[in-house]
């Protein structure tokens, strides 16, 4: 019988037997999936993963599963709300006053009207002739990121005007583009080239004359406190049209509202036709001036003081009327006399 001197024992693996470990481990799957591996020459009989203490369930959504740990945690989908913002009108801007109790949170501010939303913004203001000619319902409410919107701020009625000027031998200094309710209007109207102030001037909007103070020896003019919305129960004469002659082509302008114009020869009506409207009248205040080819003379208002007749400018207010060099007075349609000033 042989015999072996000095054998080495393989292990299971036909090696030489390594040594065992054991390892403790804290969970990490922040890489992804964990690899576990002994230390180099050694072999593992046991791993233990440590359970992190926050692996509970009422730190998991209901019906979510996490390493074998169902959660329990009910999530609402109820966001808090945002406290109202109040709002308030300077000339034609829109200011928007956030409540103090929404802190820095809101995002910023919707502007609507009639439930349509109008415009979005960061900002605490708004310039309100940006919006199209009309009368509007204004609220706001306020907005942010994980927050419902606020309720509706309190409303301000509002209406958004255009200018037209309908002028003949006449300027006006202002530009004029757009105003809004409530607000005072001024602007100067001058003569054209070789033409004098007109007497007066008109302005409506909606079918209803406009209240306008005019100085017709200065040419100022002021619209005081427009309002929201006209009745329109006041039928106005339309502005007299311009007529152009090109060939046989007849061109008709300066009655920016008319639907339609008479075309007379002499006396006699000839033809009616229809036309496009230059514009649409709702919610276009239309200036009229007329330069006059010939002054003249404004109106004198009179006073009776026992005996003694006063006549007085109409305009300025002063003893006499400006540019006046007498005045006829009447007894009805008869001239009772001539007074020289």
């Amino acid at each position: 019988m042989a015999r072996i001197k000095n054998p080495t024992i393989l292990g299971a693996g036909g090696g030489n037997a390594k040594p065992e470990e054991t390892k403790t481990i804290a969970l990490d799957m922040s890489g992804g999936d964990m690899v576990i591996v002994p230390t180099s020459g050694s072999v593992l009989t046991q791993v233990t993963v440590q359970k992190p203490s926050t692996l509970v369930a009422a730190n998991i959504k209901e019906g979510v599963s996490i390493g074998g740990v169902p959660g329990s945690l009910v999530v609402s989908d109820v966001h808090p709300t945002l406290y109202t913002p109040s709002i308030s009108k300077s000339s034609n801007t829109l200011n928007i006053t956030n409540h103090s109790s929404n802190g820095g949170f809101v995002a910023g501010f919707k502007i609507y009207s009639g439930g349509t939303v109008l415009a979005t913004q960061s900002s605490n203001t708004f310039t309100l002739t940006t919006l199209a000619k009309g009368k509007y319902t204004i609220i706001v409410k306020a907005y942010a990121t994980g927050f419902n919107d606020s309720d509706a701020s309190n409303s301000i009625e509002v209406g958004v005007y255009e200018f037209l000027k309908v002028l003949k031998n006449a300027t006006i200094s202002a530009t004029l583009s757009k105003t809004t309710s409530g607000l005072s209007v001024s602007f100067t109207v001058a003569a054209a080239s070789g033409y004098y102030l007109p007497n007066s001037i008109r302005v409506y909007c909606n079918g209803e004359a406009l209240a306008v103070s005019y100085n017709p020896y200065t040419g100022a003019a002021t619209l005081t406190s427009l309002k929201t919305e006209y009745s329109g129960e006041e039928a106005l004469a339309l502005t007299t049209p311009t007529l152009s002659l090109s060939g046989d082509v007849i061109s008709v302008s300066g009655s920016p509202l008319a639907t339609g114009v008479d075309i007379y020869d002499g006396n006699t009506k000839v033809s009616e036709e229809s036309i496009t409207p230059e514009v649409s009248a709702q919610n276009v205040i239309i200036i009229e001036a007329e330069g006059q080819a010939t002054p003249k003379l404004v109106a004198p208002a009179v006073t009776i003081n026992g005996a003694t007749l006063t006549v007085v400018d109409s305009v300025n207010g002063s003893g006499d009327v400006v540019n006046a060099t007498s005045y006829d007075v009447y007894d009805g349609d008869s001239v009772g006399g001539n007074i020289a000033i």
